[in-house]
């Protein structure tokens, strides 16, 4: 998945995508920053749905598609409109395991 943006000079403060900043965000691809721990005390804090937290424009987790997010809440049995604060541990333990 990928996004490929023409716009002027001037409207580039306006584009999501040339705004975000993915310093601070784990890569699930990289071990060495993606871990449980991180990735549970980071659903704790947020009081808004799953989905919005992993997959939307606010998301602590880079490069995860919405398909890939779609299928590793369904092997977890999880709604994805459920609050991510909401979520026990051996859930956050199955959604970042698949």
């Amino acid at each position: 998945m990928g996004v490929i943006q023409v716009m002027k000079d001037n409207m580039l403060l306006q584009s999501y995508v040339y705004r975000r900043d993915f310093s601070e965000v784990a890569d699930p691809l990289n071990e060495g920053e993606f871990k449980f721990e991180r990735f549970s005390r980071q659903l704790g804090e947020t009081r808004v749905n799953i989905k919005s937290t992993i997959v939307g424009k606010d998301a602590f987790v880079v490069g995860l598609g919405n398909s890939a997010f779609q299928d590793i809440l369904y092997r977890a049995r999880i709604y994805p409109k459920r609050k991510a604060s909401e979520l026990r541990e051996e859930e956050n333990r199955q959604s970042s395991m698949r």
